[in-house]
């Protein structure tokens, strides 16, 4: 098997999208392309009837190039350079998002006819959240000019598995949306990503009746950005044993791809698996450190296994499909790593 490879199943991914959809079915779904922007995986997520959420000109580009009409694309980032406004409106871009009085009067100038949608900072009552979002001294400090320009609001809780953080945010929703004259107008609200293959079932049916309660009082259409929650397990990460080294009762094991190609980029949470035919085993658990081999000094994963490990076995890593790719680069890389879409 040519290594260093990705490998993307496409049955998974479906399997994922049908798995977020119903749990949020008042939601249109947006992909996030920040969890995995290459061009083979949208196109499957383009078969599948997502919109596509971008936060750069380049990520508007690569989607673009897939066909995908410009109403099915958001622009989630609240920070953007004028530049990148009047490139991406004069394409077709209608949405976008701001977290700052600044930002909503560069959309007034450079994309007068789009949707202007107000992140709400919500860190300071959700501690796991990004710090984007503007606070809420600030909306009131400028509600007049924001309230006569904007058609949304959003917000990105990170990790969505608790209903008391949820509940506090549609609180602070609440205070918005009922000084905004709603009657007057459809707003869309939009209520990001984050979300969790491991969250639990009451999660849900609190956080639906929640999404229900504020969509039947406000009349509003509900966005959501799903990304790693549809990437993240269906793909795998392969690379080729090099060396092996017995190094203080631990085996390391020097991959032919790894840090150059995303692997290691934080806590990996997958499964290692030895693909080679031999599949032999020991009598008792081994400590494998997998480590680059252009960066000797540093474990990328560990992991206990009684798997014998040969040079030249091929190891496949698991659950690497959200963000890893997106972090390849030239730096000291093997080979040029191939991406491949199975069935």
């Amino acid at each position: 098997m040519e290594t260093p490879r990705y490998e993307f199943s496409e049955k998974k991914m479906k399997e994922n999208y049908k798995y977020i959809s119903s749990k949020l079915p008042m939601c249109r779904m947006f992909y996030a392309m920040k969890a995995n922007g290459d061009e083979k995986v949208l196109y499957i997520i383009k078969k599948m009837g997502l919109g596509f959420e971008c936060a750069s000109t380049y990520e508007f580009e690569r989607v673009r190039r897939q066909g995908v009409s410009p109403s099915d694309i958001i622009f989630g980032l609240p920070v953007k350079t004028i530049e990148t406004i009047e490139y991406t409106y004069k394409n077709g871009c209608r949405y976008y998002v701001f977290d700052d009085i600044r930002e909503l009067r560069k959309l007034q100038r450079y994309a007068p006819e789009s949707k202007k949608i107000l992140r709400v900072k919500i860190s300071d009552i959700v501690t796991s959240s990004i710090i984007l979002g503007m606070p809420m001294i600030e909306i009131e400090q400028y509600f007049k000019e924001i309230k006569e320009s904007i058609d949304g609001v959003s917000f990105h809780i990170s990790y969505n598995n608790n209903i008391a953080d949820a509940q506090k945010v549609f609180d602070r929703l609440n205070k918005i949306m009922q000084r905004l004259e709603y009657k007057n107008k459809k707003y869309i609200v939009n209520v990001g990503g984050g979300y969790e293959s491991e969250t639990s079932e009451e999660f849900y049916e609190s956080y639906n009746l929640l999404l229900y309660n504020f969509q039947k009082k406000y009349n509003c259409t509900l966005y959501a950005e799903p990304g790693k929650i549809i990437i993240g397990s269906a793909g795998s990460f392969y690379a080729k044993a090099i060396s092996i080294r017995h190094i203080d009762n631990k085996f390391v094991v020097y991959l032919d791809g790894g840090i150059a190609n995303g692997l290691g980029y934080s806590t990996f949470l997958g499964d290692v698996v030895n693909c080679s035919s031999h599949n032999k085993q020991s009598r008792k658990l081994k400590i494998y450190e997998f480590r680059d081999c252009t960066n000797l000094n540093e474990t990328l994963v560990q992991t206990e296994s009684v798997c014998e490990i040969e040079v030249g076995d091929v190891i496949r890593f698991s659950n690497l499909g959200a963000y890893s790719l997106a972090f390849q680069n030239e730096f000291h890389k093997w080979r040029k790593c191939r991406v491949d879409i199975v069935k």
